[in-house]
């Protein structure tokens, strides 16, 4: 039996056009995934630390005026809090104190003068020479915040000055231990400096008064009564 040469093209044509789609949605899945790493890995790029909160298991936030260490805690519904405070005492933390500490080095902050239309969000990277590193505070600062994870893992970050913005603050995210050649110095909010300096009374879990005892109602007397 002949075949149709008709037939035959239609079949070899077929055949192209169902190859040509599948390579065509096999890059198509591709660009799709690429996209989301890349998207994964610009998102961590505009964080201090790429680790979430609920990674964290302590901290410690240093200033030249104290140092607080806060780690986890009990949790479930008699807790008081799930985050307590080690030093320089111990007692349930402030877990709205804690949570936006956390939030300001996990999360892609905003600095002011990125609300302008087409101004890029987030943290600002860029390189210096060493000997920079006193030029933006950052050579012996009194001001760090050292994270422990549930992996054991450390991080630290440095703070140094304010630019001439006074909005903006230098800071090194797990500098060596002895300088590079380049530094790398971020730039983010002052607002995470703030979160870490507060005072102990507001890191502690702020005391609630006690319910005022029902007093019991009056019982009325009854008439005395008086003889005739």
């Amino acid at each position: 039996m002949i075949q149709n040469p008709i037939m035959k093209l239609q079949r070899s044509t077929l055949v192209l056009v169902g190859c040509a789609l599948g390579l065509g949605l096999y890059a198509y899945v591709g660009e799709i995934r690429q996209s989301e790493q890349q998207a994964k890995v610009s998102q961590q790029e505009q964080q201090i630390f790429a680790f979430s909160r609920d990674d964290v298991q302590s901290f410690t936030v240093t200033t030249p005026n104290q140092t607080i260490t806060v780690e986890r805690g009990e949790t479930g519904a008699a807790a008081q809090s799930p985050w307590k405070i080690t030093a320089p005492q111990q007692v349930p933390a402030n877990q709205a104190t804690v949570d936006e500490l956390l939030r300001q080095l996990t999360t892609n902050p905003v600095l002011p003068s990125d609300v302008t239309p087409g101004a890029t969000a987030g943290i600002r990277r860029f390189t210096a020479k060493p000997e920079q590193l006193q030029d933006y505070g950052l050579e012996g600062s009194g001001n760090q915040v050292e994270v422990k994870l549930k992996n054991s893992t450390t991080h630290r970050l440095v703070f140094g000055t304010l630019d001439f913005s006074n909005v903006h603050l230098y800071a090194q995210a797990d500098p060596p231990q002895a300088p590079t050649d380049p530094i790398f110095v971020l730039l983010v909010p002052a607002s995470v400096l703030a979160a870490a300096s507060l005072p102990l009374d507001e890191w502690k879990l702020p005391a609630t008064s006690p319910a005022d005892p029902e007093t019991p109602p009056e019982t009325p007397s009854e008439p005395s009564s008086t003889s005739n």
